[in-house]
């Protein structure tokens, strides 16, 4: 079979080993979504560490083919999740060559780690990518509003926000879902889903807007002894005791995972509301 049979073979999702339930059925829609014969997550954390596996010094790129015996299920099923795991910057296509993948630096990081036990900074590799993805915003905008939903409420809004087809993608909704909850941005609780507790007390700051002028140092009038202070207008005089005598005490809780450039937004936030009111 030549390249052409072959890329050919991978976007019309024609099962070749004629096992039955391969078939993939074809619906346009607008987001790209993960293979809905695919269910588990643990298939697509299998076919990360297969990329990560077999694509070292593979600089031709890597087919479906190639997870033939890698995989716990059927191979051609990768080819599936190849345009998803693409659109989330963990694969990258080979110019020149459709249907044949590297895995991205991003790939690599989150899979060394967790190669070498570190899933708590595998999981900060991965919330950081999918941060930015179309389903955690849908996410994130529906449990900021409501607080908690279920899992029916939150795949009908990505079914809506997607343009997917009810019934055919409701697995791959599912998986996005379990993508967020595997990542700690949202967690389950009584059957319900909330945002994770660093989620929200980072974008509760995130929020907070400006008071309206940046923070500057505070003029200050050296006094001479047995010089007396200049009078001032008294609007002038009651701001002056306010912020001599005012004091506010503020509690934060910083999640440990927080970013630096997070951690600047933050203090920077706080003073511009609070202490140059």
């Amino acid at each position: 079979m030549n390249e052409s049979q072959e890329e050919n073979v991978d976007l019309q999702e024609i099962d070749s080993s004629s096992e039955k339930g391969l078939t993939r059925q074809r619906v346009n829609v607008e987001k790209v979504l993960p293979d809905y014969r695919v269910t588990k997550l643990s298939d697509h954390l299998e076919t990360i560490k297969g990329y990560y596996v077999l694509g070292n010094n593979k600089k031709e790129g890597l087919k479906y083919t190639d997870f033939k015996g890698v995989v716990d299920f059927h191979e051609q099923k990768v080819s599936g999740l190849n345009k998803f795991l693409e659109s989330i910057g963990l694969i990258k296509v080979i110019k020149g060559k459709p249907g044949h993948y590297l895995p991205t630096e991003k790939l690599i990081d989150f899979q060394r780690s967790l190669e070498w036990g570190d899933e708590a900074k595998a999981k900060q590799i991965l919330r950081d990518i999918l941060k930015d993805t179309w389903f955690f915003n849908s996410v994130n905008s529906l449990l900021r509003m409501k607080n908690k939903a279920s899992l029916e409420v939150l795949v009908n809004k990505l079914g809506l926000d997607s343009g997917a087809k009810k019934g055919l993608h409701d697995n791959s909704l599912k998986i996005l879902i379990g993508y967020l909850k595997y990542v700690e941005l949202i967690r389950e609780e009584e059957g319900e889903y909330l945002l994770s507790d660093s989620v929200q007390s980072t974008e509760h700051f995130e929020d907070v807007q400006p008071a309206g002028k940046t923070f500057t140092d505070r003029d200050t009038v050296r006094q001479e002894p047995n010089q007396p202070k200049p009078i001032k207008p008294a609007s002038e005089q009651k701001n002056s005791d306010m912020s001599a005598h005012s004091q506010i005490t503020l509690s934060i809780n910083i999640p440990s995972d927080i970013t630096e450039e997070r951690l600047d937004v933050l203090f920077r936030k706080i003073k511009e509301h609070f202490i140059a009111k």
